[in-house]
Order: structure tokens, then C-alpha cells, then sequence
């Protein structure tokens, strides 16, 4: 359901409210505008381009694409029997940048666009040699020419992959300290155990 505010003065409105409290103002639905992604890469807004009745986020400046869960296996699977004339790489729509080729990008670890988290580097498909960006939770960031390489790969034989979606934000679990594991007997022992445990061993030694 839509918020309500007031069109003279912009403060929030109860619903069934007819005029504003505070300047007497009419009210209308609040339209939530959607922020657009930071560029992992370059950091600047990504624009929103609709390709194959999917709608994806493509840097204006560097030409990198970014592909929620799911998207990026559904373009691969709707591109994978067309011919190279009729495949469209959305970087290719670049106007306002310039694109960076793959082999030019410098490799680090980028920040996923929703969580902010740094993404892995993930052969696709194990198997392909195209090192991918990958949050788990959200999505796969590629540089320009490397949807090119995922289909090409795709058209010789290759396996359209499921990638992401099996990590949940806040989901990573600390590695516990030889400290904090469980003995043979399922018991976690204290701080206060283990310095028993010491005094007790050292007693035995002196006898």
C-alpha cells in the first residue's frame, strides 16, 4: 500500500486523512522511485535497459552489466540458437562511456550493487575459464565482451549454469576457534575449563 503525503509541504499523511496537520495541504500517494545500482566497477548509476523482455542494469561509462538471480541463465538460454547477427550484448548499447574490454579491466574484488559485500571470482560452470563476479545472494556482475565469451562457450557445447541464489544475505558463518569446538563428547569447553585443564596437567608432571 501506498504512503501518503502532503503535495504543498511533503510531510507523511495518515490515510484517511483529508487535509495535512501541519499546513492544511491535500494529500496525495507517495510514488516510490527506485534508486538506480552503483556500477560495481566504476561506481557511477547504472541505467536500466530492457534486452530479450529482461530488465537489466548496464554502466553508461565502462559498459559492465549487471544480472540479478536468474537473469543471466535466461538471457543465455533465450541468445544460445540465434545467430551471431541477431544475439544483442547489452554492452554493445553503451553511448554515453566507453567500453573497457574484459582483457584491460584490472582484477579485484568488487562490491556487490544491493549488499555492498565483495563478490567472488567464479569460473562459470567450473569448466569455461570466465571468471565471473558473483554474489550469491543478489547476482552476477560482468565487464564488457564477457557475455560474448559465456555465449560463445554456451554455442560450443557448453551448459547454460545456475549461479547464485543458494548464499542468503547474513548467512556466512564464522569460522569457530580450536577454543570454541565441541570435544569427542559434544561438550564446548570455557575459558575457565581450559585453564583447569592446564593447572591439572602441570600438577601431574611435578609428581
Amino acid at each position: 500500500m501506498a504512503a501518503m503525503s502532503c503535495v504543498d509541504c511533503a510531510r507523511p499523511m495518515a490515510r484517511n486523512s483529508e487535509n495535512c496537520l501541519y499546513c492544511g495541504g491535500k494529500g496525495a500517494e507517495r510514488i516510490q522511485v527506485e534508486k538506480p545500482l552503483s556500477c560495481p566497477r566504476c561506481k557511477t548509476s547504472m541505467d536500466k535497459i530492457n534486452s530479450e523482455g529482461l530488465l537489466l542494469d548496464i554502466c553508461g561509462d565502462c559498459g559492465g552489466t549487471w544480472y540479478d538471480i536468474g537473469e543471466l541463465e535466461s538471457y543465455l538460454e533465450k541468445t544460445r540458437d540465434l545467430a551471431d547477427d541477431e544475439v544483442h550484448d547489452p554492452s554493445e548499447g553503451v553511448t554515453h562511456g566507453q567500453r573497457t574490454p574484459a582483457s584491460a579491466v584490472k582484477r579485484v574484488y568488487l562490491p556487490c550493487p544491493h549488499c555492498k559485500d565483495l563478490m567472488s571470482r567464479t569460473n562459470y560452470g567450473r569448466g569455461s575459464g570466465i571468471m565471473v563476479d558473483l554474489c550469491g545472494a543478489h547476482g552476477v556482475y560482468l565487464d564488457p565482451e564477457e557475455f560474448e565469451q559465456l555465449r560463445r562457450f554456451i554455442a560450443d557445447g557448453g551448459r547454460v549454469h545456475k549461479i547464485g541464489g543458494a548464499i542468503s544475505p547474513g548467512t556466512h558463518r564464522r569460522k569457530r576457534a580450536p577454543s570454541e569446538r565441541p570435544n569427542a563428547r559434544g561438550i564446548r569447553k570455557t575459558p575457565h575449563d581450559q585453564k583447569h585443564s592446564l593447572f591439572s596437567s602441570l600438577r601431574r608432571l611435578l609428581r
